[in-house]
């Protein structure tokens, strides 16, 4: 519209509201809201254009995946209808979804509104044995608040069982769970930014509706570099984190020039850390 003033838009920000309406009313909900929170992503923003197509990219690949559903595998099956809004019932996922038996670390929690009344709370778990990220998702709406949840830094055994996914990642407590009288001190992860990128693209072709990967960086150094944050590895390749000022600064002074791990989630654009381990001591950010 800069080069061609008097061009009318192809896609319109009302017309985008009735499609997300039409799709709420076909009972594609998931599908419905993601196109609805589309039209937030802020337009000023740097990486308005990389977001945008991103969101619009996995909507169409929803569309031309669900006609030809009948030839998909079950478990991508199971994504594709989870990114729609089919959801299956948390009794189906606790019979007969993978159960996982570990000693888990709470390592991050990040509370987000969705929508005007509905907001969602993310808790990472990472096993001590089996090294599986377990992601559980709790949602509020209205002023009904969340439900008591796991203790960022606290360490629990128990078992999980995941949702069908062709990378699971969601999942529900199953049965009884014990809390170990010990606090996270360490978070073992990546050292080498190739090989993440490599894990990253890996899970991305086996889930290409993926929108949180979760990881931990392993001997990194936050550091100032212009006018953003990044985590400087051993190599001295550097991954920008995706953080407000005041969080960033606060990681430049647990780490003091020193290495610490930092957990956090990839979506495929950005970093955005939720925890750091600093000489022993676990803190939220």
């Amino acid at each position: 519209q800069t080069l061609y003033p008097k061009a009318k838009p192809i896609f319109t920000r009302d017309r985008q509201l009735r499609i997300a309406a039409r799709l709420a009313d076909a009972s594609m909900t998931g599908l419905s809201r993601t196109l609805r929170l589309a039209g937030q992503i802020p337009a000023t923003g740097p990486d308005w254009a990389d977001r945008t197509a991103s969101v619009f990219a996995s909507c169409y690949l929803a569309v031309r995946a669900f006609r030809k559903r009948d030839t998909m595998h079950e478990p991508l099956l199971h994504d594709l209808q989870q990114f729609i809004g089919i959801n299956i019932k948390k009794e189906s996922v606790l019979s007969s979804g993978e159960k996982v038996s570990d000693t888990w670390a709470i390592v991050g929690q990040i509370e987000e509104q969705l929508e005007e009344r509905l907001s969602m709370r993310s808790t990472w778990l990472l096993g001590a044995k089996t090294g599986r990220f377990g992601r559980l998702l709790d949602y509020s709406f209205g002023s009904d608040g969340f439900p008591p949840g796991f203790e960022p830094g606290s360490i629990s055994q128990g078992t999980l069982a995941f949702y069908p996914s062709a990378y699971p990642l969601r999942a529900l407590v199953a049965g009884d769970w014990a809390t170990v009288p010990k606090k996270v001190e360490k978070m073992p992860g990546f050292e080498d930014f190739e090989i993440f990128a490599l894990c990253w693209s890996a899970a991305l072709a086996a889930q290409p509706w993926l929108s949180s990967f979760p990881a931990v960086w392993s001997d990194v150094i936050p550091i100032q570099s212009g006018s953003r944050f990044v985590a400087l590895g051993q190599n001295q390749k550097s991954l920008s984190l995706d953080v407000p000022e005041l969080t960033g600064w606060k990681m430049v002074a647990l780490s003091g020039g020193r290495p610490l791990s930092i957990f956090g989630e990839w979506n495929g654009i950005g970093f955005r850390p939720l925890s750091v381990v600093a000489e022993g001591r676990f803190v939220t950010l």
